[in-house]
């Protein structure tokens, strides 16, 4: 880990008061926390001296905050109030002093979140990376570095999966469809996504994350939240945190990244948005209200274009218009919803970070070229969608008891059929087998179908056990057999792509002509888009 200099000393004109004392105590503080303190702490505010030092905190971590000294035990220490501030459960001090009194204090790594949207420092970093797609395809390929590259299928239902920067000056953006971004910038170059290799760089990217703090939540394979709140002792503050992250990104990866840093969620991903792209934003909370009240409503977390159309409609255009709204007129506008969009319009945002969130389903999507008729027609696709999500569940570590068919008729309406099965399987042969079923089940295929997508979800660690013996006292030893074979084979399958990549095994019978030509997305409910998704 590279030695980061530390944040430099506050000058005298920072501080508030000063008080001395002596001793090493326990106590609860802020965060259901306790610590002991041993050492120098500071401060901001007024009452008597605070002190922290070294602690110890549920959840095992450093402890981070403040309180006043209560005098009694015997130790080392010396405190200096220096302002106002809160802290993450530390300790009340040992120890007497005048002066300065309560304060926040920065002493290591902490393991805790706290709520956020109070205090004087902003400790929630957003990072995401610059056009993520399309950024690792111009690392690998230098030819196509400075020119327009759209990652995704060029067909006339291909969609654009990402834009570089060069082909968003032409006003392409993810999610649009690919005639269109051509017809908008015909010399852009088009290349399939390679989805292996962006989760190789993603992890490079998380890597680089956790040497910093181990409190990074993931939102997608290419931005997450960090929070560093227990991390300044050691690193910095959190504009050295966060321009440090970058640099590193950039030097041993080679893509950039864009960082807000923010007193909460909601403020660091809007301030990370706005310094795409290659820059860095800061919101101190003092500056919270006065930087949201300006921006349009579609800056607001889950306002869609739906949802952005009846707020206009309502004479609501931005985010101080809904900070101002009564909650219950935003109610009767976004529903549920109204409430939530209300508070964080006024900045209040008190999700923690949610280190390591867990996946809950798997999917894969197929979008023809022309529309589909026939089962036969139809199974290929999810021959090899099944193929896909095996092939992820075993990288996983995951067992699915749970198979969803998604079938999207020519006139875009939907139809989709679920079923869970006895035991919980991870190979290609039991999704598919399933799968087929479930089409059986699908009324209406002549009516002409243009995407079929396949899920996994009900997702296990572990392997369920078959019965050994069942209700007329024999075993299905033949279906624990059949099973543990299947899933023997697709580790060998997932083995030789690793080694090969994804061509480096195809069943034979996608390699027959008669197999749709296809656009394959691939998603699970952790990814989200480039663009925040909308509340319509």
């Amino acid at each position: 880990m590279k030695t980061v200099p530390p944040a430099p000393p506050r000058t005298r004109a920072q501080m508030g008061g000063v008080g001395v004392g002596i001793g090493i105590g326990i106590g609860i503080g802020h965060g259901n926390g306790h610590g002991r303190g041993i050492g120098h702490g500071r401060g901001r505010g007024r009452g008597r001296g605070c002190g922290c030092g070294i602690g110890h905190e549920i959840g095992d971590g450093i402890g981070i905050g403040h309180g006043r000294g209560i005098g009694c035990g015997r130790g080392i220490g010396r405190e200096i109030g220096i302002g106002d501030g809160r802290g993450i459960g530390d300790g009340r001090g040992i120890g007497r002093g005048s002066g300065g009194g309560r304060g926040a204090c920065r002493c290591g790594m902490q393991r805790r979140s706290a709520v956020r949207g109070s205090g004087t420092a902003p400790a929630m970093l957003h990072i995401d990376m610059d056009a993520f797609f399309a950024s690792v395809e111009q690392l690998d390929d230098p030819a196509l570095r400075g020119r327009p590259v759209l990652v995704g299928t060029r067909s006339v239902r291909g969609v654009v999966a990402a834009a570089s920067y060069e082909a968003r000056r032409f006003g392409i953006r993810s999610a649009m469809p690919m005639v269109e971004a051509l017809r908008r910038c015909p010399r852009a170059e088009v290349v399939p996504p390679h989805r292996e290799r962006y989760v190789e760089v993603s992890r490079a990217v998380f890597a680089i994350f956790e040497r910093y703090t181990p409190e990074v939540e993931a939102l997608s394979i290419d931005e997450a939240f960090l929070d560093v709140a227990g991390s300044r002792a050691l690193f910095g503050d959190e504009v050295r945190i966060a321009s440090r992250i970058r640099a590193e990104i950039r030097a041993e990866i080679g893509i950039v990244a864009s960082a807000g840093v923010a007193p909460n969620k909601f403020v660091a991903k809007v301030a990370s948005a706005l310094a795409k792209p290659d820059g860095l934003k800061v919101v101190a909370a003092s500056e919270v209200v006065d930087f949201l009240a300006p921006l349009p409503v579609g800056r607001m977390w889950g306002v869609g274009p739906k949802a952005q159309a009846r707020l206009h409609a309502a004479g609501l255009r931005t985010i101080g218009d809904l900070a101002r709204a009564s909650p219950e007129w935003l109610a009767s506008l976004l529903g549920s919803a109204g409430p939530r969009v209300h508070a964080l319009a006024q900045g209040l945002d008190a999700r923690p970070v949610q280190a390591r969130p867990h996946t809950k389903s798997l999917s894969a999507e197929n979008t023809f070229e022309r529309d589909l008729y026939t089962l036969e027609a139809l199974e290929p696709a999810l021959l090899e969608q099944a193929g896909t999500v095996a092939a992820r569940l075993v990288d996983a570590g995951l067992w699915a008891d749970t198979v969803t068919l998604k079938v999207k008729y020519r006139d875009h309406s939907l139809c989709t059929r679920q079923h869970t099965l006895r035991e919980p399987v991870a190979d290609t042969d039991s999704l598919y087998e399933q799968a087929r079923a479930l089409l059986a089940r699908v009324p209406g295929i002549e009516r002409g179908v243009r995407l079929v997508g396949l899920g996994a979800s009900g997702l296990h660690e572990t392997p369920g056990q078959l019965e050994l013996f069942g209700d007329d006292g024999h075993g299905d030893f033949e279906g624990r057999e059949r099973r543990e074979r299947r899933e023997r084979l697709e580790r060998a399958r997932s083995s030789v792509r690793r080694r090969f990549g994804e061509d480096g095994i195809t069943r034979a019978r996608l390699l027959e002509p008669a197999a749709p030509a296809r656009e394959v997305l691939l998603h699970s409910t952790r990814k989200r888009p480039e663009d925040e998704p909308g509340l319509d």
